[in-house]
């Protein structure tokens, strides 16, 4: 089995690899403006209530506000003093009570999951720059299928994490990951797009492999194992032996 896992440990995990990526890390008990507007706009828009919202939902902003900022700068100078009192710099990942206090297994999924979104991002400004984030994150609002490739494929690494640190079973996990799916309004052809992501990594885990390598949840597991975490039989998978090989070592 693998061992347990402190909160404390893989909130210490999360600072560290935001700080490695370029990710800021904003918790339920740093001030945020921005956020607060956010769950407002994300309560409006929702089911959720507002206190849902603050308990419930993590999300990735991504650094397109920054490049309204500086496009807006140049239009008028004291945008950008406005900008640093609504903290408008992004990427940033904001991280709901749940996800921060409740337990590690659950800190280590959404965590890496935000990641997935960021990764995402990133890939997208390498090829078609500014523009390119801006049209697919319109798409992700106003497109169901999209969103429904976007969500699926950044659940499983929740997936991953239930599985691998707490030990749940893979396809009951793979079960509850589709109901929470059902909160994002997605069309047959987006829950489709969804299921067939979230099943792979449960069929992926049942054979005692990850589904992907190098990928956000997998750099999670393999920076948890170097702060100590004892990943017990996932270790071969995660690689857990060379993740801790001092720089210079055999």
């Amino acid at each position: 089995m693998t061992a347990a896992l402190e909160l404390d440990l893989v909130r210490s995990v999360v600072r560290a690899e935001a700080r490695r990526v370029g990710l800021t890390l904003v918790t339920p008990d740093s001030p945020s403006i921005a956020r607060s507007a956010l769950r407002l706009a994300i309560a409006a828009w929702s089911p959720l209530t507002l206190e849902e919202v603050e308990q419930r939902v993590s999300f990735f902003v991504p650094r397109i506000a920054s490049d309204v900022r500086s496009l807006l700068e140049r239009i008028h100078p004291a945008v950008g003093d406005v900008a640093d009192v609504i903290d408008l710099d992004a990427p940033a990942v904001y991280l709901s009570s749940k996800a921060w206090d409740v337990d590690g297994v659950t800190l280590g999924g959404v965590w890496a999951h935000e990641r997935g979104h960021d990764r995402r991002d990133r890939a997208v400004r390498a090829t078609m720059g500014v523009i390119g984030s801006a049209l697919w994150g319109g798409a992700y609002l106003v497109h169901p299928t999209i969103r429904g490739w976007e969500e699926g494929t950044c659940y499983t690494s929740d997936v991953v994490a239930r599985v691998v640190l707490a030990g749940d079973d893979p396809e009951a996990v793979a079960r509850g990951a589709l109901v929470s799916l059902r909160g994002y309004d997605l069309d047959g052809p987006g829950e489709a797009t969804a299921a067939d992501a979230i099943r792979s990594a449960a069929l992926s885990l049942k054979a005692g492999a990850l589904p992907g390598v190098g990928t956000p949840i997998h750099e999670t597991l393999q920076a948890l194992a170097r702060a100590g975490w004892k990943p017990g039989p996932w270790a071969e998978a995660i690689g857990a032996d060379r993740a801790t090989v001092e720089p210079g070592g055999a």
